[in-house]
């Protein structure tokens, strides 16, 4: 997925939103194409949609219909297609904790932009929702809703009225919050500076009738490989890439290239650590072989080198390439020129 696809939700989420809202009397066609959303994008099963054109969807809709609850009741009755693949993945899993790690997972599938992590009180165990902000504000009707089809599916796979408990939402302090409170089942928590729903340790430890570890495995497998064929995956090579293109303006930092990838410090880190890599050993890699391309070009100084390397001064980029390569630069230029001279190298 190149570039410009990045920063858009999936088409299948898309398509039970439109569903959500047609639900509400509102005509979605029209709506949608006011928002700058092609309505015969809704047939494309791989298509995404910018995610700052699904904000404006929603405060359109909030706007037409005067609801502010708008889309609860549908996504209460959603199925379990509502997340496509990554459900099937959800489902496998031994207990609630593990569908909710689950959607951490792989909720890029869902939503590139979304930051979704699990954690943990004294109270209970719960999922964060951050739909990071691109050009639009976000409406907190939009959180109400994913929160709302997450649960709707935890109380599907679960076979049981599962009702959290306490949701934590940033709606503003004249809402009335009644009808959202009885669709949760749990006790709203307002004017927070985050999006999270929380359930108590024991129904985080509840058995999925579903669990499947060989399936389990089989799902992961399937979406895995559908976030390679979405570019999804492989976070580490997208850092690098813009590490190389960075790093003649002085030495990269991590918060700068996770707002240059669309998405929070913290969800880039966690990323990097699932493929098993960091930010600098991805820095200190693309330094090391950059450098050894730009020592065996003749024309240019060690200072200049240094200097598209991202170091602050000689001294340092010295240091790093004895660290490499365990010879000084001037020393492996010299040996790597005669050798040229002679032939072998060309």
């Amino acid at each position: 997925m190149d570039r410009a696809n990045r920063n858009s939700s999936a088409v299948f989420w898309v398509r039970h939103v439109v569903r959500a809202m047609t639900a509400e009397g509102l005509d979605m066609p029209a709506l949608m194409r006011a928002a700058g959303i092609d309505p015969a994008v809704l047939d494309d099963p791989d298509g995404r949609v910018p995610s700052d054109k699904v904000s404006a969807l929603w405060t359109l809709a909030v706007q037409r219909s005067g609801n502010p609850a708008i889309g609860l009741s549908a996504a209460s009755k959603a199925g379990p297609g509502g997340f496509d693949l990554v459900g099937y993945a959800m489902m496998s899993v031994p207990d609630l904790r593990g569908v909710l790690e689950r959607i951490c997972r792989y909720v890029r599938i869902v939503s590139d932009v979304a930051d979704m992590e699990v954690v943990e009180t004294d109270g209970g165990v719960g999922v964060t929702l951050d739909l990071r902000v691109i050009a639009l504000s976000v409406p907190w009707q939009r959180y109400a809703y994913d929160f709302m089809v997450l649960l709707t599916f935890c109380r599907w796979v679960l076979a049981r009225d599962l009702r959290p408990a306490w949701f934590e939402m940033a709606a503003p302090a004249e809402t009335d919050l009644f009808f959202h409170e009885r669709m949760f089942g749990c006790p709203i928590r307002p004017l927070s500076t985050r999006y999270a729903l929380f359930f108590s340790p024991a129904d985080a430890a509840l058995s999925l009738p579903t669990a499947n570890s060989v399936l389990s495995q089989f799902h992961d497998s399937l979406v895995e490989e559908k976030m390679k064929r979405l570019g999804l995956s492989q976070i580490g090579v997208r850092v690098r890439d813009e590490i190389v293109r960075h790093l003649a303006e002085g030495e990269p930092r991590r918060p700068m290239i996770a707002r240059l990838l669309g998405m929070s410090d913290r969800t880039l880190r966690r990323r990097l650590e699932d493929e098993g890599t960091s930010f600098g050993q991805l820095l200190d890699e693309a330094r090391r072989d950059l450098a050894a391309h730009y020592v065996s070009r003749a024309d240019l100084s060690l200072g200049e080198i240094a200097y598209l390397l991202g170091f602050n001064n000689q001294s340092s980029f010295f240091r790093a390439w004895k660290r490499w390569f365990d010879v000084p630069p001037r020393h492996f230029r010299t040996n790597l020129l005669k050798k040229c001279e002679i032939g072998i190298v060309r």
